[in-house]
């Protein structure tokens, strides 16, 4: 559950440090998406949804990871989909606004667990995935 402060420990002190604001969340987010996307962190707009910068499925849990260390906190992989603009998730986060959308049960738990580990195997075997997609006779679905 997402308290109505955001707390986070420091990536450059290692110090437990006070309450997140929003600029402060949002400052880290377009650091993530910056680096992942190679956008330039100028050029990352708040207000574009995550999916305007080209993040794959796993990008965007393994960002939601690092945010979920970052803060302290327990989150969705699916984080970046609830809430899909900077904007909105870092608001969400301080707010608390949107804290009952965080609730997993555990059946939304274990569907996206079970999402997180197709796309692992995906990425370390992507012939098998292939071959799956494509069925036995190798002519692939229309």
């Amino acid at each position: 559950m997402i308290d109505s402060v955001a707390h986070f420990e420091s990536d450059f002190d290692g110090q437990t440090r006070g309450p997140a604001g929003e600029a402060e969340i949002q400052e880290w987010l377009i650091s993530q998406v910056a680096d992942v996307s190679g956008a330039d962190p100028s050029d990352v707009d708040i207000n574009q949804p995550f999916t305007y910068y080209g993040l794959s499925s796993a990008e965007a849990v393994m960002i939601a990871g690092d945010l979920e260390h970052w803060l302290n906190r327990s989150l969705p992989a699916t984080l970046l989909w609830d809430c899909p603009t900077i904007s909105l998730l870092a608001g969400s986060l301080v707010q608390g606004a949107g804290s009952s959308s965080f609730d997993s049960s555990s059946s939304d738990l274990q569907f996206a667990n079970n999402a997180l580990e197709r796309l692992l195997r995906e990425i370390e075997c992507p012939a098998s995935a292939e071959a799956a997609l494509n069925g036995p006779s190798g002519e692939g679905r229309n």
